[in-house]
């Protein structure tokens, strides 16, 4: 799903991909980050990890999942979220107003 994110988005965005928590908290830390789209079910779990720093340092977020509970979870209730599976122009849509209106 990650690679198809990816080229979708890339026209448009500077796209960068972690396969895991690990790897995006420390994409968070070294990388200018305008966005996050997070999959709240992230491989090995940690995306709360990743959530509460993105929202620490301002980021803008978009979650995702197939699990409509997990997007009214107490941490996504009020972010914009997408749930799986979604179309490409849901993604654009959502993808777009959050980074324009942060």
């Amino acid at each position: 799903m990650t690679d198809v994110l990816s080229e979708a988005l890339e026209d448009e965005y500077r796209v960068s991909t972690a396969a895991h928590a690990p790897a995006a908290l420390g994409k968070l830390a070294t990388e200018n980050v305008n966005l996050l789209l997070l999959d709240l079910m992230l491989p090995g779990g940690g995306a709360s990890d990743v959530l509460a720093r993105a929202s620490d340092a301002g980021i803008p977020i978009v979650v995702m999942s197939g699990s409509p509970d997990e997007l009214r979870g107490e941490q996504t209730r009020d972010l914009p979220s997408l749930e799986k599976p979604f179309r490409l122009n849901e993604l654009f849509d959502t993808v777009r107003k959050a980074v324009e209106n942060p």
